[in-house]
């Protein structure tokens, strides 16, 4: 039963589409990112660029977004400024900075 013409045998077919499906649940979940904002898109919306030490990093626990039923993770920095390059901070000053990481995101 050797099908010399442009279809395959219905068995081949059969088999393709199985493996097709297959790797369709197998593969990763791909996860939608903003596009990385130029350097001068940055510089405008930043409060404060700087360099700076990292006293300490604490995870404040979990939250749930209302809108999305998303949860997250929240994070908390003490940083002290050695540089500065935009921003009212001085040199030594500390600041808190906080932010939020999706609890299933997988991090690079």
């Amino acid at each position: 039963m050797w099908n010399h013409g442009y279809w395959p045998t219905p068995i081949v077919a059969t088999s393709v589409l199985g493996m097709v499906i297959a790797l369709g649940f197998l593969m990763p979940r791909a996860e939608a990112l903003p596009a990385p904002m130029s350097r001068c898109g940055l510089y405008k919306t930043s409060d404060i660029i700087a360099e700076v030490r990292v006293h300490s990093v604490t995870c404040l626990g979990e939250t749930k977004v209302s809108d999305c039923d998303v949860k997250f993770r929240r994070y908390q920095a003490t940083l002290e400024i050695m540089k500065c390059w935009k921003g009212t901070e001085v040199i030594g000053q500390r600041v808190l900075v906080e932010w939020r990481i999706p609890v299933n995101a997988q991090l690079q």
